[in-house]
């Protein structure tokens, strides 16, 4: 027996909605329903005579209004967001590492420029007789760069936790 077919039990009656066609089993006494329940809870959410937006709508909190006037009011983040704070942390973290190699090549290459090749892999400035092989300007161009580039992200790293850290709420962590 199909499920279409199945016998109605005694105290109840088949009843469609209007408006989805979907099938009921009510009450035999009782009054018949105007619409089904899903059909009524979409009628509760308001619709725009215009349609739906042509893009989504986020609902937002209320913000939490401070007991006294003289407290300012603070903005409240949503839950599943991130604070600024440390999206920055990890730009920075992601930028460091391309930072140093970059700032030690960019220093490799100006002393190579600005220095006067001198007998067989050596190099010399001008006007001064102290001469440098290839390799000790590529490893101090290195040190340098990853020394610099470490201390400015040490420094931007201790900012952006003092930020962070005096900016938490609970609801954005």
């Amino acid at each position: 027996m199909s499920k279409r077919n199945r016998p109605v039990p005694h105290d109840r009656v088949r009843w469609t909605c209007p408006r989805c066609e979907k099938r009921y089993l009510i009450p035999k006494g009782a009054d018949s329903p105007h619409v089904c329940p899903a059909c009524e809870e979409s009628e509760e959410e308001p619709i725009d005579a215009a349609g739906p937006p042509a893009f989504p709508v986020m609902k937002t909190e209320e913000v939490k209004r401070p007991e006294s006037p003289d407290t300012p009011v603070r903005m409240i983040a949503p839950r599943n967001r991130r604070h600024p704070a440390k999206t920055l942390m990890l730009i920075a973290t992601i930028a460091w590492p391309i930072a140093a190699i970059g700032f030690s090549v960019m220093l490799f290459v100006e002393s190579i420029t600005k220095m006067v090749p001198f007998g067989d892999d050596l190099y010399r400035y001008p006007n001064t007789a102290t001469t440098y092989s290839r390799a000790e300007l590529l490893s101090s161009s290195i040190i340098t760069g990853c020394g610099i580039t470490t201390a400015l992200y040490f420094a931007a790293m201790c900012i952006l936790m003092v930020v962070w850290f005096t900016t938490k709420t609970e609801e954005c962590n």
